[in-house]
């Protein structure tokens, strides 16, 4: 567990817009798309997110949630920080 500080988003309108971006890439042998997203009340991000593995058409959908709290940009300042936690809980 442990905490992630940025102070720029890399170019993107949101915060929204930033986080679904890290969870979306093509490389030669997988892909990954977020299908749809939240970010509620600013505290937490829920992601729907797609992992397609090329050579078999594959594909995988896990649910994402990064807890908060989230803060909106401020010049100068901090614009995110996240508390990350370790761990993948899956079927019982």
């Amino acid at each position: 567990m442990g905490w992630l500080f940025m102070r720029s988003l890399g170019g993107h309108a949101t915060l929204k817009a930033y986080l679904d971006d890290q969870f979306t890439y093509a490389r030669e042998d997988r892909r990954s798309r977020v299908l749809a997203s939240g970010l509620v009340a600013m505290r937490t991000y829920y992601a729907a997110v797609e992992h397609v593995t090329v050579s078999t058409g594959a594909r995988e959908v896990w649910a994402l949630g990064l807890p908060g709290p989230i803060q909106s940009p401020r010049p100068g300042g901090l614009c995110l920080w996240l508390q990350g936690h370790g761990g993948i809980h899956g079927p019982v």
